[in-house]
């Protein structure tokens, strides 16, 4: 071939050069990437490793945002089925007519004794106690006032593990008599005088409510949900 052919070779390929290309040999070993800019600069590129990093920064933000989002929320069916499983703690020690132990912090006359009772009693917006009868063995329990009073004594304490949850309102107390248990739900209107009596567990009256919702949210909505006890021990959220 002519040196006029070489010489136009040379051209071309000091043309290409000029125009950003890069031979293979030279990005191989500098580890450039394939392309070059328009203008004859090298663009920019990633390594493996710089691409791992920056895809393990990003799990991580977002296994953080995921635990922040789900602590943020407040899962309202929860702590509604923690505080079934309390009342149906209370009504599982009357089933099983439960005797007080030999405890140092209870009265001595209390000690291995049957109750009338027991019962579930509201104490403030974020907690409730079970609470055990008076002294069965000392009252006549047909008889006896089954709201949480004299004689009563609080046996337990329970609070709303969700510290962004609480009550909607105070609520009446629940109380099972045994041996059934028999359910009475001692709101006012069913009250003899002061007492929660036998007219607090007939079959005819309608469930109490205990209202469970997000700080301060407006109930009835998304953001609560309600415990309906009923005399016939039946115990359901909605």
């Amino acid at each position: 071939m002519s040196s006029t052919y070489f010489s136009r070779l040379d051209s071309q390929k000091s043309h290409r050069s000029r125009a950003g290309f890069i031979p293979f040999e030279v990005r191989r070993r500098w580890r450039l990437p394939l392309t070059a800019k328009s203008g004859g600069g090298l663009q920019a590129g990633f390594t493996l490793i710089e691409m791992l990093i920056v895809l393990a920064i990003s799990a991580v933000m977002m296994v953080y945002v995921a635990g922040t989002f789900s602590r943020s929320r407040v899962d309202l069916t929860q702590e509604a089925n923690g505080i079934i499983a309390n009342i149906r703690k209370a009504q599982t020690y009357a089933v099983s007519a439960k005797t007080f132990p030999s405890d140092p912090s209870l009265p001595p006359a209390d000690w291995g004794t049957l109750r009338c009772g027991y019962g579930i009693h509201y104490l403030n917006s974020q907690t409730l106690q079970i609470y055990a009868g008076a002294n069965a063995q000392s009252v006549n329990c047909k008889t006896t006032d089954r709201k949480f009073g004299g004689g009563d004594i609080a046996i337990e304490t329970i609070k709303i593990t969700n510290p962004k949850a609480e009550f909607g309102a105070a609520f009446w107390d629940v109380f099972f008599e045994p041996p059934d248990p028999k359910t009475y739900t001692c709101d006012s209107a069913c009250w003899t005088g002061v007492s929660c009596d036998s007219a607090c567990s007939s079959l005819s009256r309608p469930p109490l409510s205990i209202v469970i919702r997000e700080l301060g949210a407006v109930c009835p909505g998304v953001q609560c949900k309600t415990i309906n006890v009923y005399t016939s021990g039946r115990i359901e959220i909605q």
